[in-house]
C-alpha cells in the first residue's frame, strides 16, 4: 500500500489514522491516539481489505459492502463493531450513515469517537445532522471531534451549537481552574 508514515494523497497521517498490523496471529486494527489494537480474524479483514481495494481502484463503492459492514456490527462482537464503522467512513457510503449514527451513541467513548470520524467523512445530509447534534454531547471530546468536520466544511448552521458548545467549555475550564486556584494560594 502506502509507505508506512504516508496516506494516500502522499499526505502524512495524523495521529489517530487507522493502522493495519498483520501478523500471524491475526491481523490488528489500530485506530486512535493514543493507538488501541483491535483484533479481527483474518478472513474478515481479508474482505473487508478487498472491499476497500475494490472501491479505490473503481472509484465506487463495491456491490455488498454495506451487507457486509453491517453484518460485522450485527455480530455484536466489540472488534467486529469498529471495522464496521471504520469501513463506513473509509467507503464513504452513504447507505452506512445509519450505522455510523449508531456507532456514535454507544457506550465506548473509543468506539464512539471512531463513529464520528466516519460521520465526518461520509458527509451525508444525515451524517451532517448527527454531527450538529453531537456537537451538543454531554462528553466534550466528542463534542469536540464533532465539531471538527462542520468547521472544515464551514457550516454556517452548526454555529449557535458551537457558540454554545464553546461557552460550555470556557465555563468548565474556569471551573475547573478555580479550585486548582485556590490550592496553589
Amino acid at each position: 500500500f502506502w509507505p508506512a508514515r504516508l496516506g494516500q494523497a502522499g499526505l502524512p497521517l495524523t495521529p489517530s489514522a487507522p493502522r493495519l498490523s498483520v501478523q500471524t496471529e491475526g491481523v490488528f486494527l489500530s485506530l486512535g491516539d493514543p493507538p488501541f489494537r483491535v483484533p479481527i480474524p483474518k478472513a474478515v479483514m481479508h474482505q473487508a481489505l478487498a472491499l476497500l481495494v475494490e472501491a479505490g481502484e473503481s472509484g465506487k463503492v463495491p456491490d455488498g459492502a454495506e451487507a457486509f459492514a453491517r453484518a460485522q456490527w450485527d455480530a455484536g462482537e466489540i472488534e467486529l463493531r469498529y471495522l464496521a464503522v471504520s469501513l463506513a467512513g473509509a467507503l464513504r457510503d452513504d447507505r452506512l450513515t445509519a450505522l455510523a449514527i449508531e456507532g456514535s451513541r454507544d457506550k465506548l467513548l473509543k468506539l464512539r469517537l471512531t463513529a464520528v470520524d466516519a460521520l465526518g467523512k461520509l458527509a451525508s445530509p444525515d451524517a451532517l445532522a448527527a454531527l450538529r447534534e453531537l456537537v451538543k454531547d454531554e462528553k466534550a471530546t466528542i463534542a469536540r471531534e464533532a465539531a471538527r468536520p462542520l468547521v472544515a466544511r464551514r457550516d454556517l448552521a452548526v454555529l449557535p451549537e458551537l457558540l454554545a458548545w464553546a461557552k460550555r467549555s470556557a465555563g468548565a475550564g474556569a471551573r475547573a481552574a478555580a479550585p486548582a486556584a485556590g490550592q496553589a494560594a
